[in-house]
């Protein structure tokens, strides 16, 4: 692709991100897509075919940069707390992440609660991945014996992901109610050790103690 190209590209995928985000995907057209990129639209057809396609190239750009860096850091011991060490970091890694795309990550969250075929394939492909990674380290301590044997892995995965991802889907609300700046460093840091502390009283087989 030229350096054209891929600055067009750019320019509507920035166009889009900025209007998802302010009216929601349903209620943005392809029209405006193309007046707020300076692109005719026939352009936004060539590269994505059609606003799905745009919200589609969004939703992979996003996952797989978010799984290059947890992939890079992703260890592999399986002693005692080095596990839920490595947990807080990838933990840590996500609400990062979502910090430094606030925008993307809304849009994403909101359009998962809608049913749709490419909902349906993002979530079998990126929320399952996504689940999966966490899983690895629930079990990997469960099978070292740092973590109770009777974990509910799933139950535990549905109260660590909701806390993972609530400050960033709805950062309106902690602004708003909690007075606090959830893209802070120092709000970021408190919430990540608070997480911590919760999980490892849930988590630790008291019995190795």
């Amino acid at each position: 692709m030229s350096k054209t190209a891929n600055r067009t590209k750019v320019h509507i995928v920035r166009a889009a991100v900025e209007l998802f985000s302010i009216q929601g995907f349903g209620g943005t057209s392809i029209r405006e897509i193309s007046e707020v990129a300076k692109v005719n639209a026939a352009l936004i057809s060539y590269h994505f075919k059609n606003k799905q396609g745009i919200l589609e190239w969004i939703m992979i750009d996003y996952f797989e940069r978010l799984f290059k860096e947890l992939e890079s850091r992703k260890g592999g011991q399986a002693v005692e707390d080095v596990v839920f060490s490595e947990l807080m970091e990838a933990v840590d890694i996500v609400i990062q992440y979502q910090c430094r795309n606030l925008e993307v990550s809304r849009i994403i969250q909101r359009e998962l609660s809608v049913d749709s075929m490419l909902v349906r394939e993002v979530m079998s492909t990126y929320i399952t991945r996504l689940k999966s990674y966490f899983a690895h380290y629930l079990e990997r301590g469960i099978d070292s014996g740092f973590f109770r044997g009777d974990v509910d892995v799933d139950m535990q995965l549905i109260h660590m992901m909701s806390s993972i991802f609530f400050p960033y889907f709805n950062p309106q609300i902690i602004r708003e109610v909690f007075y606090v700046e959830p893209l802070d460093d120092n709000y970021r840091q408190k919430y990540v050790s608070h997480l911590s502390k919760i999980w490892l009283i849930q988590l630790k087989n008291d019995e190795i103690c």
